[in-house]
């Protein structure tokens, strides 16, 4: 069983992640790539990869300024999707996600806790 807790800064909201190309297709925005260099960053040297198939566990604490800034939700989808592509694994493999949101002035920010493998991964 692996585990991993990073601080991260807010990620960008799932309302932005998305743009429409020129041929169509939906391609994501450079404000959604810049956040997985910025989750890259915060993991260093010691970046594990997570076994695929292996059960993944996620909670989340989300500091917010002002309660109407972000949507809880959102900033889930952003977060998972970045900590999938830069660690390896598949978010289908989440079988855990807990959350919570809190006003804290002046001090935006995410910490997650993300374990996997064990059978359980934090169940």
């Amino acid at each position: 069983m692996g585990e991993i807790v990073l601080e991260l800064p807010l990620p960008p909201s799932a309302n932005h992640r998305y743009v429409r190309r020129r041929d169509g297709r939906l391609a994501l925005t450079t404000e959604a790539r810049d956040y997985d260099v910025v989750v890259y960053a915060a993991l260093g040297p010691r970046r594990p990869q997570v076994p695929r198939g292996a059960p993944v566990s996620i909670r989340v604490d989300l500091a917010v300024d002002h309660w109407r800034r972000r949507d809880l939700d959102n900033v889930l989808k952003q977060l998972i999707d970045s900590l999938a592509r830069v660690l390896g694994f598949d978010d289908a493999d989440v079988v855990r996600i807990e959350a919570t949101k809190r006003l804290e002035r002046g001090n935006e920010g995410v910490v997650v806790v993300l374990s996997w493998g064990g059978g359980n991964a934090g169940r």
